[in-house]
């Protein structure tokens, strides 16, 4: 006996897909730095894996990615950071994107811990998200035909640290509900994790997102069914 759900996933090869954005920005909308960075998946393993952290830094202060992991079918693990030593709030953004091939429903989960220090000799610091929802990160994925849709897992909340001190911003999950129909295809799953962070402060975050498929209801039933005949078929061979 067997089952299976109509969700499913591939393991997609990269291609040029697969890049990682970091941007600082002022005030004023001016960019202070740009990169972009790349990472490999795996063609048989569907393991993601980032070579090397990714950087930028002026004299404002700098951004990285240090980690960038999981598995293209699919989950996305990340881990980064950034300091402002500069006298005014800056916009750090982190944007990614993984090929995926998944099709039919899929119920998605994220997990974010973060923190904020402000540095010794200045004022109070504060972390806001730039994101209208006010969430630090959002997920999305590519749906073939329909755009960028919102997984209903974005995570993360503002933030403050008094002067001189380190807090824990979070240690947060969310389970979202199923998204997507039969015959839905989903080409990619990207996160981004947006927001100012105050003058002479720094902070850091390490999360995940994963995705899995729903079964189909009719799957219950052919399973509750299976089971029923397995256990008609033992009484019967017990009653031989």
């Amino acid at each position: 006996m067997g089952y299976s759900g109509f969700a499913s996933a591939t393991v997609v090869p990269c291609g040029d897909a697969c890049t990682v954005k970091i941007t600082a920005t002022d005030q004023s909308g001016t960019p202070l730095a740009t990169t972009t960075g790349s990472y490999t998946i795996d063609p048989k393993s569907g393991a993601i894996d980032l070579t090397a952290p990714i950087l930028i830094s002026g004299n404002w202060g700098s951004a990285t990615i240090d980690t960038l992991g999981g598995n293209s079918d699919p989950s996305l693990l990340f881990g980064g950071g950034s300091v402002n030593n500069s006298a005014a709030d800056v916009l750090f953004s982190f944007a990614t994107s993984t090929p995926i091939s998944l099709h039919g429903p899929v119920v998605a989960q994220s997990q974010l811990t973060y923190g904020l220090t402000s540095q010794a000799g200045f004022g109070p610091a504060h972390l806001e998200p730039f994101d209208t929802g006010h969430h630090l990160v959002v997920a999305n994925d590519l749906q073939l035909g329909n755009g960028s849709v919102n997984k209903g897992v974005d995570i993360g909340s503002p933030c403050d640290a008094p002067a001189g001190q380190t807090v824990t911003c979070g240690n947060l999950s969310l389970t979202g509900a199923p998204f997507g129909s039969p015959g839905d295809t989903f080409t990619a799953m990207g996160v981004n994790v947006s927001y100012f962070l105050s003058a002479h402060s720094s902070t850091s975050f390490n999360g995940q997102i994963i995705q899995n498929a729903v079964p189909e209801p009719s799957t219950y039933t052919l399973l509750v069914a299976g089971l029923g005949l397995v256990g008609f078929i033992a009484r019967r061979r017990f009653n031989s």
